[in-house]
């Protein structure tokens, strides 16, 4: 997906959520778990507006050496913190603020969303998946990614 621009929806449609920045600082700062337990990342949910297809934002969680790391490939962030939840929390205000600063400049985002990773953190990321499902929980606790209606969905304006 090559984004050329994205903006909020200039007149929000009847299906059209756009969150104060309030709401948006309020559910970033919060770490939350899915029914089952699992760690949940909240990613920013990035729409094309012509073909209504999502980006898909790649994150994990790691730990080297005791200290966790929250990464996220799609925009190319790391945050880290002294646990899994402090990480998290951290690469959450991290990427939201990113797409808003982005956003914000009104210039072309070509290049900035999405802003890969370079290919050493994708391999390092495809190596950490393998050995969550060959090890299964006893290497890392699972986290997965997911967008909240509730913020809103950002429209790029070709894909």
């Amino acid at each position: 997906m090559a984004v050329v621009d994205i903006k909020q929806p200039s007149s929000p449609g009847p299906n059209d959520h756009v969150p104060s920045p309030e709401e948006v600082e309020q559910a970033i700062h919060k770490v939350r778990r899915c029914p089952h337990g699992v760690l949940m990342i909240i990613v920013p949910k990035i729409v094309c507006s012509e073909c209504k297809t999502a980006l898909a934002v790649h994150c994990y969680v790691r730990r080297n050496r005791g200290v966790f790391y929250a990464e996220c490939l799609t925009f190319d962030l790391v945050s880290r913190g002294s646990t899994e939840e402090e990480a998290i929390r951290r690469l959450q205000i991290a990427m939201f603020s990113y797409v808003q600063t982005v956003v914000r400049t009104g210039a072309s985002t070509h290049g900035l969303i999405p802003r890969p990773a370079p290919p050493s953190a994708w391999l390092r990321y495809r190596v950490h998946m393998l050995a969550r499902r060959i090890f299964g929980n006893r290497y890392t606790e699972p986290t997965h990614s997911e967008s909240l209606e509730e913020l809103g969905t950002l429209r790029v304006a070709e894909c």
